[in-house]
């Protein structure tokens, strides 16, 4: 159930572009909404502190700063009951972490990309370090979206973690008011008839009836083709177990986050 959505927010275009879902999330969800700005600080290899520091005084930096911040998203999210704005200094990723934790928060609502500390689309990027560690749900978008007012779809690969990402699909579509739809993509020796069967008796077990869809070919590309098949408005993916060796994002969740058309909350 999704009862705290947190939004680190910067001042780029794909910040812009994301309000409006965060918005419409809070809306359908009636979950509370924290708004999060960071200012990055030097690093600590840093050595010439004052060439910083003549920047102006730390204060007066920040009050700049959160006025510049707040102005343009406080008209975004005019109307909304339960909302607050929050400024914190420090590494950015490590901030957005700790203030979900702090807050409890269900879900993180980030782009993948834009100026700022969300410029980069790699590895060690802020938003990659957030879907790698983060202990919670993550909404992403990679721009340019396309618009839709289909479903839900949500691909799974039918190993352990399958039943707690069905479980989780189920619970948002319910609470998003759209229906889903379970997607696999088989392997090239995974019988389809089996695969099928898997999937259904998974449907059946969390309240999704849709007749489930299989795939053939590289996952990434099987996953977007089956959005693009469906109109999916919204994508579930799983990200890998965080506390295993190999819990780092796998490649496969990745491609599917760095290449959707349409938002992806990963698991």
């Amino acid at each position: 159930m999704i009862r705290h959505i947190l939004f680190p927010a910067d001042y780029s275009k794909a910040t812009r572009n994301a309000a409006p879902y965060v918005a419409e999330m809070v809306r359908r969800t009636g979950a509370k909404l924290t708004v999060l700005h960071v200012l990055e600080t030097p690093d600590r290899r840093m050595t010439d502190w004052l060439a910083y520091l003549e920047m102006g005084s730390t204060a007066e930096l920040i009050r700049e700063r959160r006025k510049e911040f707040e102005a343009p998203l406080r008209a975004a999210f005019a109307g909304l009951p339960r909302v607050r704005f929050t400024f914190r200094q420090g590494d950015p990723a490590s901030r957005i972490l700790e203030t979900a934790r702090r807050g409890n928060a269900d879900l993180i609502m980030i782009p993948t990309n834009g100026l700022g500390v969300y410029r980069r689309l790699l590895i060690g990027s802020v938003c990659a370090k957030v879907l790698h560690d983060a202990a919670c749900a993550v909404w992403t978008i990679a721009p340019p979206a396309v618009e839709s007012n289909g479903g839900l779809l949500c691909a799974v690969d039918l190993g352990p973690e399958s039943v707690r990402l069905a479980a989780a699909a189920s619970e948002i579509a319910g609470q998003l008011r759209l229906d889903a739809t379970l997607a696999h993509v088989a392997a090239e020796a995974e019988s389809e008839e089996s695969a099928r069967k898997k999937l259904e008796e998974l449907g059946r077990a969390h309240g999704i009836p849709s007749a489930p869809l299989i795939a053939h070919g590289g996952v990434a590309e099987s996953v977007d083709a089956l959005t693009d098949r469906t109109g999916a408005s919204l994508l579930v993916i799983g990200r890998g177990r965080i506390a295993s060796p190999f819990g780092r994002l796998r490649t496969e969740a990745y491609a599917i986050i760095r290449d959707s058309k349409c938002p992806v909350i990963s698991v």
